[in-house]
């Protein structure tokens, strides 16, 4: 039977996954960038809705997104990383359905539901599996990459959104 060698943790040993898991907080930025400039516009110009009535897609992001932070850490220990971030981006789907299909504003509060947690589950479990795989004296840069790729996905398409 070959012998698999262990490459250690290290951001350099481990260059490649860590730039993968990167790459999917940018696309996990890049969801919301896209999101957080359409949304507020739909709100006005199709459901008519006033600017405070408006902010409840928001709140039921940061909600939802907070609550799911709150499990995640001990679910990622339960059932593994990559399950959690796979069910991270499966809970995403639904938002994109009942956003198309549902033509009133609690289908957007719904959708931003779904967004919450598909935050709460993939940005989370990346940068718990990027802390994994670098040296204790490299976390810091870890979740400054980590945090620096995603809201750059923010601003990337907030941007072209715009």
């Amino acid at each position: 039977m070959p012998k698999v060698r262990s490459l250690g943790l290290g951001l350099r040993s481990n260059l490649l996954p860590f730039a993968a898991l990167s790459f999917i907080v940018f696309l996990v930025g890049a969801l919301l960038g896209v999101e957080r400039v359409t949304v507020p516009l739909i709100g006005h110009q199709v459901y008519h809705i006033t600017q405070s009535w408006t902010l409840s897609f928001i709140v039921s992001f940061g909600v939802t997104k907070a609550l799911v932070n709150l499990g995640a850490g001990r679910w990622s220990d339960r059932i593994g990383r990559r399950r959690l971030l796979i069910a991270g981006w499966l809970v995403a789907v639904p938002m994109v359905a009942v956003v198309l299909l549902v033509h009133r504003w609690w289908a957007v509060v719904l959708g931003n539901i779904c967004l919450g947690a598909n935050q709460g589950l993939a940005w989370t479990m990346t940068v718990t599996a990027q802390l994994d795989l670098v040296a204790p004296r490299e976390r810091g840069l870890a979740m400054g990459i980590n945090e620096g790729m995603g809201y750059l996905g923010v601003a990337a398409t907030t941007v072209l959104a715009a």
